[in-house]
């Protein structure tokens, strides 16, 4: 359920002077479950992969 990256460099030097500057940016939802056949914690990102990504790239 997620879209391809659409920030432009701009949109993103805005969003990482956000954060720096100590403004709120939304919070980022982040679903767990648990994957019974391996027994393991597997956590997806449900709401804030655009801006994970435009922090990343």
């Amino acid at each position: 359920f997620q879209r391809r990256r659409v920030w432009s460099s701009k949109a993103r030097s805005y969003l990482i002077d956000t954060i720096l500057d100590g403004f709120p940016i939304p919070a980022v939802y982040i679903r767990q479950k648990i994957n019974l056949k391996i027994a393991k914690s597997i956590r997806e990102v449900v709401d804030g992969q655009q801006r994970i990504g435009a922090i990343l790239d």
